[in-house]
């Protein structure tokens, strides 16, 4: 986790007051990562909770289209794009929520790096994603392209603390069981090929 006078200083420099909840992602700016649904879905969220802002890492061609469409939804103030950052896991230590609006994803390590953090994720259901993600037991699991569903489960996560309990413990076990399991499991079995050669 992050220590608070370092968070303090990364909310200072993205300009974020200690009063707002973030909603964060971590990846390229380009069309299959859909960040348009994610902008879409930010401006429904903050019509119900205008203390929220928006925190999107990464850069790529999509840069100059998405920052024109957050000044055409008129939320161009609680948006922020850092662009490419090398202390993105300190980052994800700012975000009340990790978001995936993916069209398309293999096994995404940002998602695996805010759930082994703890953080309650909301995410499209494609690809590797949901084998990672059980739908309202280790995340919440949303449609691509329907930045309604998106806006109403992240609504849900920062209303009901209950469940961003119980998603956020479930998804650090899930990694650590799952996936952490599976890398020693790997590499016992290759140490093993390696002395029977």
């Amino acid at each position: 986790p992050l220590d608070s006078s370092k968070a303090k200083a990364l909310r200072s420099a993205l300009e974020i007051p200690g009063n707002e909840k973030v909603i964060g992602t971590i990846g390229r700016l380009v069309p299959i990562k859909d960040h348009k649904t994610l902008l879409e879905g930010a401006r429904i969220i903050l019509d119900r909770e205008p203390l929220t802002r928006f925190v999107i890492v990464g850069d790529g061609p999509d840069m100059d289209s998405l920052k024109s469409l957050a000044c055409d939804l008129g939320i161009t103030s609680r948006v922020c794009f850092p662009g490419f950052r090398d202390d993105a896991s300190d980052l994800l230590g700012l975000f009340d929520i990790f978001c995936l609006t993916s069209l398309h994803e293999g096994i995404p390590m940002a998602l695996l790096e805010a759930m082994s953090l703890g953080l309650p994720v909301v995410a499209t259901q494609v690809g590797g994603v949901k084998e990672v993600i059980h739908d309202d037991e280790s995340g919440l699991l949303v449609s691509s392209r329907d930045a309604r569903s998106f806006a109403y489960a992240c609504l849900k996560v920062l209303r009901d603390d209950k469940m961003r309990e119980r998603i956020s413990k479930n998804a650090m076990l899930r990694v650590k069981e799952r996936f952490l399991l599976n890398r020693t499991v790997k590499s016992t079995q290759d140490i093993y090929r390696r002395s029977i050669q």
